[in-house]
């Protein structure tokens, strides 16, 4: 291969580019060879170590060979400087860094966590000018998670330094970070290093305006975590009232933040309104909901529709407890109608959000059950087969093409994360770097992301990452969901996902064969599992919560999924039992006349009074 470089001097350095580049191009067998010949020309222990650490990463990263990788791997470090080296460099020590890291990586492959946690350790305290990339850090974490152990994790991250505990939790791995965060605070006890990180965090950066998503993580923890809404609320009006909730990455403001802010608002006046018995404070609460409704007076949220929202269904339901009766017709008629635009509009990629809002406004009025349930149980079809369900047009898709390209030809540290890191979220991660960098230079700390366009659960405290009991995914009597269910012919939306907010490991599904769901239908984007669903209704009779935080609430209702007799959605035809009908058409009758019908009965219901028979 060298030899197609005529001009090129076949010496180490020459084999081991070439190496590089044959990697990138998943040549990597050809990789291997161009290492071997690296080894043979080698000069020096740094060339060595470079060498065989480029050949440990082929190893492990593309041939899958954890052992052969490992072995490679600690015949590199034998090669490193010692400390007082002149050879060891500050490129030399993120040479060795990234060696540790592999290493660190094979160690945890073959379940020696201990091991793994002191290669990873070592790594991020060998070069300390430099932040290590926030992937390893997340997979220091996660080895302590893996072998249970919450306080030693804590131990660790009081070592590390407020620039790493950042750079880790802005760490793009689906909110892992977050949530391993909590778990370690309140298995141990010490919730308090929560606050002073995310507090920290807060103040270094409200100076770039981007405080929003630290704010909101610690508002989550004191309402899921700390049990103090009171506290959470206060943070949450701070997100909506500030100016500081720019995204980082985009430098734009960070709607999701606001969305999120503004429906766990209402959560938290809905509970407190389900448990007064103060008529008085019933009212308050109830306005202070319909003030959550006027948009134009949040911000960049304006122009959205205010009713296209979890927010206004959680106002339906106070106000069928406190009236007018009218204003209940109104809220939900105007959502109602919200759905049925966005359902039959030229773009599907966002009906599987309106379908789960569409669900709950149905299950509010009464005598529209089973067509909630329809509705829930949609949410992952192609309801209209001849509408664009692509959100990302062919020219964000080539840019974004392009950039992952660009990244690939990166040769750092990231690469050398490992199955602790990953991409993660440069911009985050330079943020990270570039405060540092700055309180080294002052020696002074302070010197220094819906719609439901966008419904998949973003908010951390909803995740968990527990994997004891597998088994509460079951369906109740010890049968894995995920075997028993029957492979349906349907249409599948891309994209569409939900995932058990409650306290199993349950991955992300996209169809009902790994069994049903119950969508809560009194919190604003909550899905349950069989397993946690029976264990919420477990704490709803003791009264006290066993998991290390609270998810869902007491007695809350729910839309079971998917509907008895279900078989999907296939060419815009649904299948329900034995009977068919294309949705569009369900749609239309649900519109046009069950909605109608649906509200006369509401109005001539008689259930005020009962007989007195004593």
């Amino acid at each position: 291969m060298a030899d197609v470089f005529e001009n090129l001097e076949k010496d180490a350095l020459a084999h081991r580019a070439i190496a590089l580049k044959l990697e990138k191009h998943e040549f990597f067998d050809q990789a291997v060879d161009e290492c071997e010949k690296s080894l043979q020309l080698s000069d020096s222990e740094v060339s060595s170590l470079d060498t065989l650490t480029v050949l440990a990463r082929v190893y492990f990263f593309k041939k899958k060979s954890t052992k052969k990788a490992y072995a490679t791997v600690t015949r590199a470090l034998e090669h490193r400087p010692q400390e007082g080296n002149d050879q060891l460099t500050r490129d030399v020590a993120l040479l060795i860094r990234e060696a540790l890291i592999i290493k660190g990586d094979c160690e945890r492959e073959l379940g020696m966590y201990d091991e793994a946690i002191a290669s990873y350790e070592e790594a991020r305290t060998i070069c300390p000018s430099e932040i290590i990339h926030g992937g390893v850090l997340n997979a220091i974490a996660d080895c302590f998670d893996e072998k249970g152990g919450a306080c030693q994790l804590i131990n660790t991250l009081e070592k590390w330094s407020f620039w790493e505990r950042m750079a880790w939790l802005i760490y793009d791995s689906d909110s892992e970070p977050i949530v391993l965060f909590q778990k370690a605070v309140r298995l141990s006890g010490r919730e308090s290093l929560l606050v002073e990180t995310y507090t920290e965090m807060i103040d270094y950066l409200d100076r770039s305006r981007s405080s929003g998503w630290p704010r909101f993580q610690l508002a989550c923890a004191y309402l899921f975590l700390l049990d103090d809404p009171k506290q959470a609320k206060s943070l949450f009006h701070q997100i909506l009232e500030s100016d500081s909730n720019i995204d980082p990455g985009t430098g734009e403001e960070d709607l999701t933040v606001l969305f999120e802010a503004r429906l766990f608002l209402a959560e938290i006046a809905y509970e407190e309104f389900r448990t007064c018995a103060d008529p008085n404070r019933k009212l308050e609460l109830l306005e202070e909901c319909k003030r959550l409704q006027k948009w134009e007076e949040i911000g960049s949220l304006r122009d959205t529709n205010g009713f296209e929202s979890y927010a206004s269904v959680i106002l339906a339901i106070m106000t069928r407890t406190m009236g007018p009766m009218q204003d209940l017709q109104t809220l939900l008629d105007k959502t109602f109608q919200a759905c049925m635009d966005a359902l039959t509009d030229t773009e599907g990629w966002n009906d599987s959000g309106y379908l789960r809002l569409l669900s709950n406004v149905l299950a509010c009025v009464g005598g529209l059950e089973r067509e909630a349930a329809i509705a829930y149980s949609a949410q992952f079809s192609i309801i209209d087969p001849e509408v664009e369900h692509e959100p990302v047009s062919e020219p964000e898709a080539e840019e974004s093409e392009e950039d992952s390209d660009s990244e690939d030809e990166d040769t750092d540290q990231s690469k050398g994360a490992g199955v602790g890191g990953g991409e993660g979220d440069k911009e985050d991660q330079d943020l990270a770097q570039d405060g540092m960098d700055k309180e080294n230079e002052d020696g002074d700390i302070n010197g220094v992301n819906q719609d439901l366009n966008d419904l998949d659960h973003g908010d951390a405290a909803a995740d968990d990452v527990d994997d004891d009991h597998a088994e509460d995914c079951s369906d109740g009597n010890g049968n894995d969901q995920s075997q028993s269910a029957e492979m349906l012919d349907e249409d599948i939306a891309p994209y569409t996902i939900i995932q058990c907010d409650g306290e199993c490991d349950q991955p992300c599904v996209s169809n009902w064969n790994d069994g049903p769901m119950y969508g809560c239908i009194m919190c604003s984007n909550v899905d349950l599992c069989q397993g946690c669903y029976e264990k919420r209704q477990g704490y709803n009779q003791t009264g006290k919560v066993e998991h290390w935080r609270s998810y869902c609430g007491m007695n809350h209702r729910y839309i079971k999924g998917p509907i008895t007799g279900w078989k999907g959605i296939k060419d815009g035809v649904m299948t329900i039992g034995e009977e068919k009908i294309r949705f569009g058409d369900w749609l239309k009758e649900l519109e046009e006349k069950k909605w109608s019908l649906a509200w006369e009965g509401f109005w001539t219901r008689d259930n005020a009074l009962q007989d007195v028979i004593v």
